[in-house]
C-alpha cells in the first residue's frame, strides 16, 4: 500500500532525519539530516571516512540505522521498501563474476531461471555499448565493463531514488558523459538522484545542490553561485590539512633492499601476453612488440590511454615474473585497481598490511604469528600512512575506501620491493588522501624504488609522475615529460595530440 502511495505522488521528496550509525566505538553517522527534491541532481562530497558510504548503504536497505528516520513523499521508507524503491550504483560493483553481462542484468528481475533477455535489457545493453561483452562471463572482462554493467542494472530498476557512488571511477571521459546523460534523464523523469563523488569539478557542474559531509553529519550545503569546485575544495582540503597534513615518514624503510634489481623494462609480446587481455580478439596480441616503457630507480612512470588499447595490460606486465629487473629477478609488488582483488575482507587491518610478509620478516618469535605480532608489523604503516582505524585488529571492511587504498599500498610496500606496479592509485579517494598517496609514492621513489602506474585520471600523472607514456591500439604513441606541462589542461592537450596521431607515426 505504501509502495503504491509513493509511486502515486507527483514529486515525492526524500527526508532523512537524525540518522545515527555506529560500528563498535566508531560513530559513522552522528545525527545526519537532509532533504532531497527530484528537481535537481544532489551531490554528496566529503573526506574519506566522513560517513558517505554508510549513508548510501542505509538508504539502500543494505545496513540498518541505530536511530533516525527516512521518509519518501511523506511515507516512512523502511525494510523491503528501501530495496525496491532505491537503486544504487556502487563504486565496487556488486555483481556475479561467473555470469555474463546479460545474465547479471536478468537476475535483477527474473531470478535464477536464466530466461531470454527482454527487449528492455537488449536495448539498454546496446545503449551502454556493452553488446560486444553481452555473452562474456563478467570475470573475463575489464573493470570498465563491470562498472557499466552495474550502472545498467540500476537503470533497469523501477526505483524512485537513484544513488550513484563514485559511478565513473573506471570510465573514460566519453563513457562518463553518457552516464551523466542517463542521470539527467532520471532527474527529468521526476526521480531523486544523488551523486557521491570525489571529482569536485564534475560535482559542481552536474549538481544543483551539494551537501558537504564530515564526521557523520552535513556541515554545509552549497547551491547557486556559491557552488564552485574551488569552494568545495576549500571546504574539503583546508580544514582537513589543519589537523592531518601529508603522510608522515613511516618508521619502516620504503625503499628497495640494497641487493634488489635496479629497474624495469616492460616490453610487449605477441605470445603469452594474450592471457592478460580481458577479452582479446582471436589472434590479436594485447600489445605489440614495439610497445616498450622503461622505469629506472627513483622514477615514477605513468601509463595512460583508452581502455582496451593496451596501456593497462602493458603496465601489468611489469608485475609478471621476469617482467622487471635487468636479470629477471624478483622484487616486484602489484596493486590492482579493484580493492577486492588486493585486500582480504575477512581479515583485520594489521593482517592485510602484513599479508605479503614471510614469517622471517615478522617481528618477535619466528615460530608464532598472532594478533600482537601482526599489529607490531603494521604499526609503522598505520601511523606513517595516517590510516584511520579504530585499532590494528579492526576489520578492513570498517575502513573508508581511501583508508582501504592506503592499506593496500602499505601491504605492497611492506615487502620493500624494488618495483611497485599500481593501477589507478587514487581511484575513489578524496582530495586529501590523493595528496597523501602522491607523497607516499614520491617517498618510495626518492629512496631508490621504481614505480609504474596505469592512470585513467591525468591528475595522478601530474600529481607525482616523472614521465607519462600514451598507449593506444596496442602501441606506445608517445612519451611526455610531465614537468614540462604547466597544468592539467596542457597535459591533456599533449596526450590528445599523441592519441590523434596515425598509427604509422607511433613512437
Amino acid at each position: 500500500m505504501q509502495d503504491n502511495l509513493v509511486h502515486g505522488l507527483r514529486n515525492p521528496s526524500l527526508v532523512v532525519e537524525g540518522m545515527v550509525k555506529s560500528y563498535g566505538s566508531t560513530r559513522a553517522l552522528r545525527g545526519l539530516s537532509l532533504t532531497a527534491q527530484p528537481d535537481q541532481v544532489i551531490g554528496i562530497v566529503g573526506p574519506n571516512g566522513a560517513g558517505k558510504s554508510t549513508l548510501v548503504r542505509i538508504l539502500a536497505g543494505e545496513e540498518t540505522e541505530d536511530a533516525g528516520t527516512i521518509s519518501l513523499g511523506g511515507a516512512p521508507l523502511v525494510g523491503e521498501m528501501r530495496r525496491r524503491l532505491v537503486a544504487v550504483v556502487h563504486q565496487e560493483p556488486q555483481l556475479f563474476p561467473n555470469l555474463t553481462v546479460v545474465e547479471n542484468l536478468m537476475i535483477e528481475h527474473r531470478g535464477l531461471a536464466r530466461p531470454k533477455p527482454t527487449a528492455q535489457v537488449a536495448e539498454l545493453v546496446e545503449r551502454m555499448q556493452l553488446t560486444a561483452f553481452a555473452t562474456a562471463p563478467l570475470e573475463n572482462t575489464s573493470i570498465m565493463v563491470w562498472q557499466l554493467t552495474e550502472i545498467a542494472r540500476a537503470l533497469l530498476r523501477s526505483a524512485e531514488v537513484f544513488l550513484f557512488d563514485e559511478p565513473n571511477s573506471a570510465l573514460t571521459k566519453e563513457e562518463s558523459e553518457r552516464l551523466f546523460q542517463h542521470m539527467e534523464s532520471l532527474r527529468a523523469a521526476g526521480k531523486i538522484v544523488f551523486l557521491v563523488s570525489h571529482r569536485l569539478g564534475e560535482v559542481a557542474e552536474l549538481c544543483g545542490e551539494v551537501l558537504v559531509v564530515r564526521d557523520g553529519t552535513v556541515v554545509s550545503t552549497l547551491s547557486g553561485d556559491a557552488l564552485t569546485s574551488d569552494r568545495l575544495a576549500s571546504l574539503l582540503i583546508a580544514e582537513e590539512f589543519g589537523t592531518g597534513g601529508p603522510a608522515k615518514e613511516p618508521g619502516q624503510e620504503l625503499g628497495p633492499p640494497d641487493d634488489g634489481p635496479g629497474g624495469a623494462s616492460i616490453a610487449g609480446s605477441g605470445g603469452p601476453a594474450n592471457d592478460l587481455n580481458a577479452n582479446p580478439a582471436p589472434g590479436r596480441p594485447v600489445v605489440r612488440q614495439s610497445a616498450v616503457v622503461e622505469a629506472e630507480p627513483g622514477v615514477i612512470v605513468a601509463v595512460t590511454g583508452p581502455e582496451g588499447g593496451g596501456g593497462r595490460e602493458l603496465a601489468r606486465m611489469a608485475a609478471l615474473p621476469g617482467g622487471a629487473g635487468p636479470d629477471g629477478r624478483g622484487g616486484r609488488a602489484y596493486v590492482p585497481a579493484d580493492r577486492r582483488h588486493s585486500l582480504f575482507f575477512n581479515m583485520s587491518v594489521a593482517a592485510n598490511i602484513s599479508a605479503r610478509l614471510e614469517r622471517a620478516q615478522l617481528p618477535g618469535h619466528k615460530r608464532f604469528t598472532n594478533r600482537r605480532v601482526l599489529a607490531q608489523a603494521a604499526a609503522s604503516y598505520i601511523d606513517g600512512f595516517t590510516i584511520k582505524t579504530e585499532h590494528p585488529g579492526a576489520s578492513i571492511g570498517s575502513l573508508s575506501g581511501g583508508n582501504q587504498q592506503k592499506v593496500a599500498l602499505a601491504s605492497a610496500l611492506a615487502v620493500q620491493p624494488s618495483l611497485l606496479v599500481i593501477e589507478e592509485p587514487t581511484r575513489g579517494v578524496d582530495v586529501r588522501t590523493k595528496l597523501q598517496i602522491y607523497d607516499i609514492l614520491r617517498q618510495f621513489a626518492s629512496s631508490g624504488g621504481a614505480v609504474v602506474m596505469f592512470v585513467n585520471e591525468l591528475e595522478d600523472a601530474l600529481g607525482c609522475a616523472d614521465c607519462l607514456y600514451v598507449v593506444s591500439d596496442r602501441a606506445v604513441r608517445g612519451r611526455i615529460e610531465v614537468s614540462r606541462a604547466d597544468d592539467l589542461e596542457a597535459l591533456g592537450l599533449e596526450v590528445n595530440r599523441f592519441l590523434s596521431r596515425d598509427g604509422a607515426n607511433a613512437a
